[in-house]
């Protein structure tokens, strides 16, 4: 079975670039990025590691905002 992605110009497609940088992103910067409320972020991020067979890992950075990064 293939790997799934999202479409291309989708908001999950930009959630996952975000995160995928080096840094990865805030939940405060997916917002703005998407327009999106935080449950609605977080309910994504649930469910795209199984869907799109990523590992999406969750740590507080030195300001205690919390980061989501796809694990290499």
């Amino acid at each position: 079975m293939a790997v799934q992605k999202p479409r291309p110009q989708s908001k999950g497609a930009r959630i996952l670039e975000l995160i995928g940088g080096a840094k990865g992103a805030t939940l405060a910067e997916i917002m703005q990025a998407t327009r999106w409320q935080a449950h609605s972020i977080r309910g994504f991020l649930s469910t795209a590691a199984k869907k799109y067979r990523c590992q999406i890992q969750s740590l507080r950075n030195d300001a205690g905002q919390r980061v989501y990064q796809v694990k290499a």
